[in-house]
């Protein structure tokens, strides 16, 4: 991802092999960004206690 986009680059704050940062106004398509976006939510949502998933309603 970082290779075929310029707006791409480590997120310096978390894991680097897994997260990504992501400047908005660069050359990746919004679609890709929201696409990112989904899958990154669906990460953390998994790793979530049940109990709080139910809460959240997810």
């Amino acid at each position: 991802m970082q290779a075929r986009y310029s707006g791409a680059f480590p997120a310096w704050h978390m894991n680097k092999e897994h997260w990504l940062g992501i400047e908005i106004e660069s050359d990746m398509p919004d679609s890709q960004i929201k696409s990112l976006i989904a899958d990154g939510y669906k990460l953390v949502a998994k790793s979530l206690p049940a109990k709080t998933r139910a809460e959240l309603g997810i």
